[in-house]
């Protein structure tokens, strides 16, 4: 095969599934604005006051959300043995054909917490033998908000749009990819209020008749207004479903917590 899936590539693909990924956010420059007029318009004592007010209530609530997002945080002593972990990759802001499919793909004006957890490999996924373990957090602003992001994995519009932007960000002139990515809601869930998700398993081959094999899971779990996405992603034959129970229902434990 002249060119092969490499790290960067599945994190790329891991980047484009993510639900909640963070899209770029106008609302810094609006809000100075708003800022202006209140200062020129309101009376001097008033508006310290209630500024200040806002400010410090806003501050807290926004602290608590991230604190909240960041208490979800698997380690290594949360898998098997072979797991290690590795810093995720948060520098790639190129857009993604995924980002087209839903509105709420690029839009972050609902979410007031992220953390971004560690990776976590078995295997070589380098060698085109290994296994990929994403999970990203996020706190809304309310628990409807959380239910409006998962809401698009129910729809089997988007689902296959993203299958057909997965299927174009990996493919080149020396790869071909065929499979496809459909809408699964299948995960056992012991304490949280809702899951959606996705599962594929593709072929990626090349030019010289080498094929190897390409699965890729994305499941969302939300309990109130907080969601955590988990997407996996094994190359070859590596995965072994049973070592994933464990990190997963951990991560049910932590939202509740």
């Amino acid at each position: 095969m002249s060119r092969t899936p490499t790290r960067s590539v599945v994190g790329a693909v891991a980047l484009c599934l993510a639900l909640l990924t963070a899209g770029c956010s106008s609302s810094g420059s609006d809000d100075a604005e708003k800022s202006d007029k209140t200062t020129t318009t309101a009376k001097p004592s008033e508006t310290t006051t209630t500024e200040a007010e806002e400010t410090t209530t806003t501050e807290a609530n926004s602290d608590d959300a991230q604190a909240r997002a960041e208490a979800v945080q698997l380690t290594e002593d949360d898998f098997p043995t072979g797991w290690s972990a590795e810093p995720a990759d948060e520098t790639d802001d190129d857009p993604s054909p995924i980002d087209e499919c839903d509105p709420s793909f690029a839009d972050d004006s609902d979410e007031i917490g992220s953390f971004m957890n560690d990776d976590f490999v078995n295997g070589d996924v380098d060698n085109m033998d290994g296994t990929f373990f994403s999970l990203e957090t996020k706190v809304f602003v309310d628990e409807d908000a959380a239910v409006a992001a998962l809401a698009p994995f129910a729809d089997d519009e988007v689902i296959s749009c993203m299958n057909d932007g997965l299927i174009e960000s990996m493919a080149s002139d020396s790869v071909t990819m065929s499979g496809e990515l459909v809408a699964d809601d299948s995960y056992d869930i012991t304490t949280a209020d809702e899951t959606q998700g996705a599962y594929g398993e593709y072929t990626l081959s090349g030019a010289d008749g080498s094929e190897v094999k390409f699965l890729v899971v994305v499941v969302l779990i939300r309990t109130g207004d907080i969601a955590s996405n988990v997407t996996i992603m094994s190359i070859g034959d590596s995965l072994d479903p049973s070592e994933l129970e464990n990190p997963m229902k951990r991560i049910e434990e932590l939202q509740a917590s």
